[in-house]
């Protein structure tokens, strides 16, 4: 039960990767085209929203045992950011997140799901 869940919960966390990548490709990873498009803010911001939901739907025993390879509260505490307090967020820090943390959390998704 805990692998089938987990499996269920890291593939959607993937597809979610794959859809950020997907959406700054189409402006070619340019942070001045990112920041003048609301629509990709928004979409990005969702996506990186719902991988900090899905996280929270990990068992506590696999939780415990990638929190060195991943930091899972990270991404809940960023979820709540997005959910809560979105007005206050900063393009950057979306940026951030989905340049330099959502590929670290898609490359060990994609080796969970190859390894198990």
């Amino acid at each position: 039960m805990y692998a089938d869940v987990t499996k269920q919960v890291i593939t959607k966390i993937l597809k979610y990767c794959n859809d950020i990548e997907e959406i700054i490709n189409e402006f070619d990873e340019d942070f001045e085209t990112f920041s003048s498009k609301p629509k990709w803010n928004y979409s990005v911001s969702f996506a990186l929203q719902q991988i900090g939901e899905l996280s929270k739907h990990l068992p506590a025993e696999f939780i415990k045992e990638t929190r060195d390879n991943i930091p899972w509260r990270v991404f809940r505490d960023m979820r709540d950011m997005y959910a809560h307090e979105y007005e206050r967020m900063e393009l950057s820090d979306i940026w951030h997140s989905a340049t330099i943390d959502e590929p670290v959390i898609k490359l060990f998704c994609e080796t969970y799901l190859k390894e198990n």
